[in-house]
């Protein structure tokens, strides 16, 4: 039986066309070289992160306001140590993921800004919600007992010594 030309035609490149694409293969590996090794660009040093915040308060005081009038300014400066969570920031967030309760109810999301005197023993005491900083209800109550109950904190130090300070840290519920 014979088959029209055009068939005959198609179906002699369908059988060719892998036998080409294996010559352009083969030439392709033959012919091509190697690219150019590409330099990787240079990392910046690494700066080493201070593990403590440190701030520098100026502190003027009402007998210094003559001073200050006249020209001679006296400034007293001291460096605040703020308390820091065992560990730092990581195991902080480790220890939000790992002990918040979520209240029953509809699930919410948003951060509560939990504030807190750490004394000087590193204990928390009198952690609160500040009006305007939470969610509801339910979420600031879990969230001033996941900080109640956090542990110690290194305690921060004011003037060369070691002592209670006010602070707030962020819960996020997602």
């Amino acid at each position: 039986m014979l088959l029209p030309l055009h068939t005959q035609l198609l179906g002699a490149t369908l059988f060719l066309l892998p036998v080409a694409a294996t010559a352009q293969h083969s030439y392709n590996r033959w012919e091509a070289q190697p690219p150019a090794p590409v330099a990787k660009p240079a990392r910046p040093a690494a700066t080493p992160s201070p593990a403590r915040r440190t701030e520098v308060v100026t502190v003027v005081s009402t007998a210094d306001s003559a001073a200050i009038a006249t020209g001679k300014v006296s400034r007293v400066e001291r460096v605040e140590i703020m308390p820091e969570f065992p560990g730092g920031s990581y195991n902080y967030q480790h220890y939000v993921r790992k002990n918040l309760k979520r209240p029953k109810g509809p699930r919410q999301t948003g951060v509560v800004q939990v504030t807190f005197t750490v004394l000087k023993s590193g204990a928390v005491a009198d952690a609160h919600v500040k009006p305007g900083n939470g969610i509801d209800a339910a979420h600031d109550a879990a969230a001033v007992d996941l900080m109640s109950k956090a542990p110690r904190f290194t305690p921060g130090r004011r003037e060369g010594g070691i002592a209670d300070m006010e602070v707030t840290y962020p819960v996020e519920f997602r």
